[in-house]
């Protein structure tokens, strides 16, 4: 905006002729709270306002619901890309992978001097550990069983279907 005085000139002499859109009486508000004209400027706003009303129509009653049969809406994620079963699959397999080949369930053993011997040092396995690898284990199995059924299962209701 280079002279805001200028453009407020230009604006009122629109106003007598013609009259004023709803952007232009907003862009006298704006012009206005930059001089300092406060009361006016909200003035400005509510012609503007009262304007916005008049081209609203007002709100006609919504017509009575129509009987439909209901079709549930899909969530938005397209199940032909990945669907459950491939999911509970994956994630079965990367679960039982990583407990049978990454985990480990030994522990650290300090070594002790005593009396010129040297006791203890190396790793030793922790049965509190073991126990969490089998449970890790069993889990991703049982995710990946668990895929495979809904995988096979979802294959024969789409031929039960297409009968």
């Amino acid at each position: 905006m280079a002279d805001p005085k200028a453009r407020l000139a230009e604006l009122q002499q629109l106003k007598s002729s013609r009259g004023l859109t709803i952007a232009e009486w907003y862009e006298v508000s704006a012009i206005l709270k930059v001089l300092g004209a406060v009361d006016q400027a909200a003035e400005a706003e509510r012609r503007a306002g009262a304007l916005l009303a008049k081209q609203i129509p007002p709100e006609q009653p919504a017509a009575p619901a129509q009987a439909t049969s209901y079709q549930p809406r899909g969530t938005g994620l397209n199940r032909e890309i990945l669907p459950p079963g491939c999911v509970s699959m994956l994630l079965g397999a990367a679960l039982a992978f990583y407990f049978v080949l990454v985990f480990d369930t030994s522990v650290e053993v300090p070594r002790s001097n005593y009396f010129g011997y040297s006791y203890g040092g190396g790793r030793v396995n922790n049965i509190g550990l073991m126990q969490d690898q089998m449970i890790g284990i069993v889990v991703g199995l049982a995710l990946l069983f668990g895929g495979f059924l809904m995988r096979l299962l979802r294959g024969s209701r789409a031929a039960d279907r297409s009968r």
